[in-house]
């Protein structure tokens, strides 16, 4: 019911965040999966990987996979807590590819939602507008102020 309710400018807002939001899990989940990938690889070879840095080699593979995309998140975010580090060159090249992709994602992102933030504003200056010009002519032509008042809350729930 509420979605009903709401204004075509806010529903096409949240829909675009929301694909903003799938579209950057999405490639989260990628370079979690190369990067658990990776750690499974060397786990074959017997070789240090950030899996046994950290000492999860025998956890269950949704706890080790939690842990991977949890490393591209914060990874993708560039905030990079240490925590989880590269332990070999395939790590480390993984690591480079998914700052610098991730630093592209993020800066869409942030375009992306100042271009829908913008848009918005848009919509509510022109709906300003068309209530100045409604408001001028309903002056000029001595409407009832009741009435004006009435007509003006009417469209803003209307058209808002």
């Amino acid at each position: 019911i509420a979605a009903a309710n709401m204004p075509v400018t806010a529903k096409k807002s949240i829909v675009s965040i929301m694909q903003i939001l799938f579209i950057s899990l999405l490639i989260a989940h990628f370079f979690s999966c190369l990067w658990y990938m990776s750690g499974l690889y060397y786990l074959e070879k017997k070789e240090e990987n950030w899996l046994t840095k950290h000492q999860i080699e025998n956890s269950s593979w949704q706890d080790q996979y939690l842990l991977s995309l949890y490393w591209a998140v914060i990874t993708m975010m560039t905030v990079g807590y240490g925590d989880i580090i590269p332990s070999n060159a395939t790590e480390t090249i993984i690591a480079i590819f998914t700052v610098i992709i991730g630093c592209g994602v993020y800066g869409f992102n942030i375009n992306r939602i100042g271009s829908i933030l913008k848009e918005i504003n848009r919509g509510r200056n022109i709906l300003n507008k068309n209530l100045k010009i409604i408001n001028h002519f309903m002056e000029r032509k001595n409407i009832d102020l009741d009435l004006r008042i009435k007509i003006g809350e009417y469209l803003r729930a209307a058209l808002v």
